[in-house]
């Protein structure tokens, strides 16, 4: 059996719009999360899931995958 983690990430939140693209030490926070999540063994793949084209465009940059869901 395969293990697929998806990482929620939306721009528009209410309490801090943009949060997953804030930069931490030189990268979006978003890359810190998913790179983290690679460290598991037991990950197969990694998702970033987002209704924004800003943090979707982030992702490719960063050579991370990424899909679009509806708002």
């Amino acid at each position: 059996m395969r293990t697929v983690l998806i990482i929620p990430a939306r721009y528009h939140s209410s309490r801090l719009k943009g949060k997953p693209l804030m930069e931490i030490e030189g990268k979006p926070m978003v890359w810190w999360v998913y790179h983290q999540m690679k460290k598991s063994s037991k990950v197969d793949e990694i998702f970033v899931a987002t209704d924004s084209d800003e943090i979707c465009a982030v992702c490719k940059e960063y050579d991370m995958n990424c899909v679009m869901t509806s708002p």
